[in-house]
């Protein structure tokens, strides 16, 4: 059946953890606002994107695979702009244009808010477009949930960051390289979000970040993780 919506229509293929998923579903949001709505099938796609991850190998295989099957897409649809997003377009770069030189856009987790305004420039000029300035920025804050004041479709439960990033550098980890040092969110933000999305039907909230233990670490005066449990657990409805 042809949808009677005219706008155009956005895919978004997620891979890796909750962050990412967390991610594509504010960059959803954002898109939204920016005048699309979100597809089901690939076939009804004028810009397709996939959300990278670069943890396991495996992973960056699968996005490279996708990638490609989306791009040929092309010869049918002169108009689709694809592009990736994510982790692994934070380690690669422009390097990621040499392996799959048909994508329109390559974009960092801390370029995410950049997307709508790269999206209507490609529009005007069919250029490759690469942003992944700031590993240690945090673009989009809050669930998409949250800020718009939308729940339709989002269920009881919703992911809210309270950290991202991280310190440690271990040998096995890609995280501080593509997610930036940590960073925590204030104590005050996060509450209010919480009580946002409790507003909106929400019962309840999982906390995520990359070492979400050591949560307020960093904040004068700080917060502890146990703390912030305790203030999320009096908001009403949660």
């Amino acid at each position: 059946m042809t949808s009677l919506d005219t706008r155009p229509g956005v895919y978004l293929h997620n891979l890796g953890c909750q962050m990412n998923a967390l991610d594509s579903e504010r960059l959803l949001g954002l898109l939204e606002e920016d005048g699309y709505r979100s597809v089901a099938e690939v076939q009804e796609a004028d810009l397709i994107l996939v959300n990278t991850c670069s943890v396991r190998d495996h992973a960056e295989h699968k996005a490279y695979s996708l990638l490609g099957q989306y791009a040929r897409q092309k010869r049918f649809h002169p108009g689709l702009i694809v592009g990736m997003i994510g982790c692994l377009a934070q380690r690669e770069g422009e390097r990621v244009l040499s392996r799959a030189p048909a994508l329109d856009l390559v974009v960092g987790p801390g370029d995410l808010d950049a997307v709508p305004g790269i999206i209507r420039a490609l529009r005007e000029e069919r250029r490759s477009v690469v942003a992944v300035s700031r590993a240690s920025g945090r673009a989009l804050g809050g669930s998409h949930r949250a800020a718009s004041g939308r729940a339709a479709g989002g269920g009881p439960v919703a992911f809210v960051e309270v950290s991202h990033g991280c310190d440690r550098s271990c040998t096995f980890c890609i995280v501080p390289t593509v997610r930036g040092r940590e960073t925590s969110r204030p104590p005050e933000e996060i509450v209010e979000e919480v009580r946002v999305l409790a507003g909106q039907g929400v019962r309840e909230v999982v906390l995520l970040g990359q070492t979400v233990n050591s949560y307020g670490r960093h904040q004068t005066p700080r917060t502890s993780l146990a703390e912030l449990l305790g203030r999320i657990d009096a908001v009403a409805g949660i």
